[in-house]
């Protein structure tokens, strides 16, 4: 699977939406956010209730 069908499956997860709100507030604050971390979203995963 290439990166874009990776990122198209991941649309389809319920938390996909609040993760891209999240590092669009994150940049538009100037700092700098590794998406295809999912390490880096466990914390804001759980923070938002969503599993």
């Amino acid at each position: 699977m290439n990166w874009q069908g990776f990122i198209q499956e991941q649309r389809q997860l319920p938390y996909f939406e609040k993760i891209e709100q999240f590092v669009s507030e994150q940049r538009s604050l100037g700092k700098t956010v590794y998406p295809l971390k999912t390490r880096s979203f466990r914390p804001l995963i759980q923070r938002l209730s969503i599993k």
